[in-house]
C-alpha cells in the first residue's frame, strides 16, 4: 500500500512538473508573442508617420505650387492688360473708357509704356477715374521736392517722376495735342479745398512757334477763369524770354509758362512762394500759391 502511494505520488510530480514546464514555455511564447506586437506597431507607427510627413510634404508643396502659379496668373494677366490696353491705342493716348478696366479704388491712375517709334519721347499718365478718366496728365505740383526754374531745354523734353511732380515736356504736349482736339481740365487745391477749372480745347504749337498756347473757352469750374489771359502767348524760360512785358517773367516767377505781361496763372512757380511768386490761379488765389496743381487733356 505504501508503495502504490509512493508511485503514484512521483506520477503526480512528474504530471506536474510537466505542466510546469509547459506553462513556462508558454510563458516564454507570449513574451515573444508580446514582444514581436510591439516591435510591428512600433515599426508601423513609424511608417505611418513617415507617411504622414510625406503626404503633409506633398501637400504644403502643391498649396505653394498653386500660389505661386496663381500669382503668376494675376501678374501676368495684369501685365497683358495693360499692354493690351497699350496696343490698343494707335497714339498711345489715354482714353475714356479704361475705368472698366483698371481697379480704381486703389489704382486711380495707370501709366502707359513706351512704344517703338511713338512721337512721345516718355511713358504717360493717364487719370482713369477724373470725371469719367481718359486724362493725360501734362504737369502736376502735390509734394514740392522738385526745382521748376528750369530752362528751355528742360521744358523741352520734361523733367520729374510721375509718381510726384512732373512736366509732361513740350514736345511731348505738342506731339498729343497735334494730334486730335483736345479738353484741357486743371485741379487745384487752395487752402485745403480743392477747386478746378475746364476749357472746351488745348493744344501748343511746335517749337518754331515757341510752343504758342492755343486755348479754347472757359466752360466753368469752380476755380474761375483765369487762364484766358494767357492765349496765344508764347513759352518762356530763364534762358528764353518771349513774353510781352518790359521784365523777364520767367526769371520774376521762378519758372517756364506762357507768359504775356507775366500771369494770372503760373502753376510752374516757386513752391509755397506768395506775392506772384508761387503756383498762382488769380481768380482762387490772388496772389497767393495753390498747394497743389494738375493739368490734364482729354481727346474731344
Amino acid at each position: 500500500m505504501h508503495d502504490k502511494l509512493l508511485a503514484g505520488t512521483g506520477q503526480i510530480e512528474d504530471e506536474l512538473k510537466d505542466v510546469n514546464k509547459k506553462i513556462v514555455a508558454l510563458s516564454e511564447n507570449k513574451d515573444m508573442f508580446t514582444n514581436d506586437v510591439r516591435k510591428s506597431l512600433a515599426l508601423l507607427q513609424v511608417h505611418l508617420l513617415m507617411k504622414s510627413n510625406e503626404l503633409q510634404s506633398s501637400m504644403n508643396s502643391s498649396t505653394r505650387s498653386i500660389s505661386d502659379n496663381l500669382t503668376q496668373i494675376k501678374v501676368s494677366t495684369k501685365q497683358k492688360m495693360k499692354s493690351a490696353i497699350a496696343e490698343a491705342f494707335a497714339f498711345r493716348t489715354c482714353e475714356k473708357g479704361m475705368t472698366n478696366l483698371m481697379n480704381t479704388t486703389t489704382e486711380p491712375y495707370m501709366i502707359l509704356p513706351l512704344r517703338d517709334n511713338a512721337a512721345i519721347t516718355t511713358p504717360y499718365l493717364c487719370d482713369v477715374v477724373t470725371d469719367g478718366g481718359g486724362w493725360t496728365i501734362i504737369q502736376r505740383r502735390s509734394k514740392g521736392d522738385l526745382d521748376f526754374y528750369r530752362d528751355w531745354a528742360a521744358y523741352r523734353q520734361g523733367f520729374g517722376s510721375l509718381d510726384g511732380d512732373f512736366w509732361l515736356g513740350n514736345e511731348n504736349i505738342h506731339a498729343i495735342t497735334s494730334r486730335g482736339s483736345y479738353e484741357l481740365r486743371v485741379d487745384l487745391k487752395y487752402e485745403g479745398k480743392l477747386a478746378h477749372a475746364h476749357y472746351r480745347s488745348f493744344s501748343i504749337d511746335n517749337e518754331s512757334k515757341n510752343y504758342a498756347l492755343r486755348l479754347g473757352d472757359f466752360s466753368g469750374g469752380e476755380a474761375g477763369d483765369s487762364f484766358e489771359y494767357h492765349k496765344d502767348s508764347d513759352f518762356s524760360t530763364y534762358d528764353q524770354d518771349n513774353d510781352s512785358s518790359s521784365k523777364h517773367c520767367a526769371k520774376d516767377r521762378y519758372g517756364g509758362w506762357w507768359y504775356v505781361n507775366c500771369a494770372n496763372v503760373n502753376l510752374n512757380g516757386k513752391w509755397q512762394e506768395e506775392n506772384k511768386k508761387g503756383l498762382e490761379w488769380f481768380k482762387l488765389t490772388g496772389g497767393n500759391s495753390v498747394e497743389y496743381s494738375e493739368m490734364k487733356i482729354r481727346p474731344v
